[in-house]
């Protein structure tokens, strides 16, 4: 599963920090927003 989190925002930050120490099997996968909107969806 694919998490898309904003990288500027200090709470999403922290959650995503959290949840990667808990999940230990590694099925989330953490995408930042900013990146992802440019390389999955470019402009055009």
């Amino acid at each position: 599963m694919v998490v898309v989190f904003d990288n500027w925002c200090s709470r999403c930050t922290n959650f995503v920090r959290v949840v990667k120490k808990i999940d230990w099997l590694q099925c989330l996968t953490f995408k930042d927003l900013e990146v992802f909107m440019t390389v999955e969806f470019p402009k055009g």
